[in-house]
């Protein structure tokens, strides 16, 4: 055995194996995103959302930078990055948007089981083209997003959904 793949193995052998990433795209097109988890979508030719890759990532990421502190990642043209976090009784999600175009989404947070989540419709904002996003709801045990209804706007104006108002059902 060559000393290189010795060293190889060995450092394989010590680093634990991946955590199971839950996150996913949904058989009736919705986004179901978990607490730790970093999520990389694209909109397909007819708008629906494909996944293209998720990964475990620290939760602490989720939160915005200290003013003058910090940078924002550069986010590939044509798809969007999610990443959900919990922070002092507070669930996070934060959107790098790569896409040129403002979009809309509803939201529900959800707690319980990955497998059959309950969910608890939340508002949610529009996200802006190429920038990053914030946005945080009271935590209530939630542990993740489902975000849905994702739609593209010709205009930058924010407008924010009222959860009473389109209810999802369960």
């Amino acid at each position: 055995m060559r000393p290189g793949a010795a060293v190889l193995m060995a450092t394989l052998a010590a680093t634990p194996a991946a955590a199971e990433v839950r996150s996913q795209v949904t058989a009736d097109g919705a986004l179901r995103l978990w607490a730790g988890e970093r999520v990389t979508v694209r909109f397909s030719p007819d708008g629906k959302l494909e996944l293209v890759s998720a990964f475990a990532a620290p939760e602490a990421d989720v939160l915005p930078p200290k003013p003058g502190q910090g940078r924002f990642d550069e986010t590939p043209e044509g798809v969007v990055v999610f990443l959900v976090g919990r922070d002092r009784g507070r669930l996070w999600l934060k959107t790098e948007s790569g896409v040129a175009k403002a979009f809309d989404l509803r939201a529900q947070a959800l707690s319980g089981p990955s497998a059959k989540p309950e969910m608890r419709p939340i508002s949610a904002c529009t996200v802006l083209p190429l920038l990053t996003d914030y946005q945080d709801w009271p935590g209530d045990g939630a542990a993740g997003l489902q975000l849905y209804e994702v739609r593209f706007r010709d205009t930058n104006a924010v407008v924010c959904t009222n959860p009473a108002k389109y209810p999802r059902p369960q």
